[in-house]
């Protein structure tokens, strides 16, 4: 590819490679810098904040629907919109709240004793413990500038992309080149050991960067990417849109009830997400099944408030738009290829930082020799 530019395109590619880099250099730094440090969110949160995440295993397990009626009677204020269960005998339970009076959105008990262990406002500015996680996963997405940071940074990553296949058309080398291209010349000066870490860590990064920055789109423009792939990958309505709101269930048989259909229905299957939708008298249990990639699982199994399962969202009844957009997270993260992906893309997180150093150098030196031979005509 590279011996096929011309000398106009190799021009054109270098001023979109220069000029988009260094335009969006602060902005690919924050979102990889925090990318690599919520690579292993959950790991790191629990890590940071124990006393919330673990707990002392008991004889059994107390019902969901006490630990939530538990929740209701000490908060009357909020409303529970959702469980992330305990993944291990050791691991607390995850309440997350809507409407809470003290402007907490998740709880931490212990679904042993119903103890509370922890409530923390995840929209909250901070640097603590028990703020540090949700924080830079906000600053991530959106600068922590709501709507208008999430199209900030999606135009940065579509710019980000244009700059990453500039640079890759630019410093692909020959066949039979490439250690050289990949290699840093130490012993030629600092200009050149600057140009060569700076290609040597652009080549191995490329395919990582293409697939997040692509990936990123799919959250952060979705306004216009999302209608524009869903016209030519059509995917299935969410099953609950598909529904009228009902009255409230005369008799609801619980989170017990909904998170047993959902085992029945799906035996092999581990739950990790079960989320309440009153308005529909709808359960929603996430599960993830042998075989399917990502952290958190792609089959939804709808439970109704009596206890019998309605629907079953899954790989093998997906459509080409479903399969598209539940790869996206996989693809953004790293999760696709186990935890070598995740521990991959944490370090790619760095490169970022890395590229747009040697980048700025670079073309600081290139303005100080342009200014250079110009006072000397």
């Amino acid at each position: 590819m590279a011996r096929l530019l011309t000398p106009a395109h190799r021009r054109a590619w270098s001023l979109a490679h220069r000029w988009l880099g260094l335009a969006i250099a602060v902005f690919v730094t924050v979102a990889g810098l925090t990318g690599s440090a919520i690579a292993f969110w959950r790991e790191l949160d629990a890590w940071l904040n124990p006393a919330w995440f673990r707990v002392e295993p008991g004889p059994e397990r107390l019902p969901l629907s006490q630990l939530v009626a538990d929740v209701r009677s000490a908060r009357p204020d909020s409303r529970v919109r959702g469980l992330i269960l305990p993944d291990r005998p050791d691991a607390s339970l995850m309440l997350m709240l809507a409407a809470d009076a003290d402007g907490a959105d998740e709880l931490f008990v212990d679904p042993y004793t119903g103890a509370l262990l922890g409530a923390r406002d995840t929209d909250a500015i901070g640097l603590g413990a028990g703020q540090l996680v949700p924080f830079l996963y906000r600053l991530h997405y959106s600068l922590k500038l709501g709507r208008f940071g999430e199209y900030l940074l999606g135009i940065a990553a579509l710019a980000w992309l244009v700059a990453t296949l500039a640079g890759f058309a630019l410093a692909r080398p020959r066949r039979g080149k490439w250690r050289q291209a990949l290699s840093v010349k130490r012993s030629a000066g600092a200009p050149r050991m600057l140009f060569d870490l700076h290609r040597a860590t652009g080549l191995l990064s490329a395919v990582v960067f293409v697939l997040v920055a692509w990936t990123g789109l799919w959250w952060n423009m979705d306004y216009a990417v999302r209608p524009a792939l869903e016209a030519l990958l059509p995917p299935t309505p969410w099953y609950p849109d598909t529904l009228p709101d009902v009255a409230p269930a005369a008799r609801d048989a619980g989170l017990d009830a909904a998170l047993a259909g959902a085992r029945a229905a799906r035996p092999a299957g581990e739950a990790y997400l079960i989320g309440l939708l009153p308005d529909k008298g709808l359960y929603r249990v996430v599960m993830k099944q042998p075989g399917e990639v990502g952290l958190y699982g792609r089959t939804e199994v709808f439970v109704s408030s009596d206890g019998t399962v309605v629907h079953v969202s899954e790989p093998a009844n997906h459509r080409p738009g479903d399969t598209y957009a539940t790869w996206q997270l996989p693809l953004h993260t790293g999760q696709f290829l186990g935890l070598p992906g995740r521990v991959m893309w944490c370090i790619a997180g760095l490169v970022p930082f890395l590229l747009s150093v040697t980048g700025s150098a670079l073309w600081l030196r290139r303005r100080r020799l342009t200014h250079r031979r110009m006072d000397t005509r």
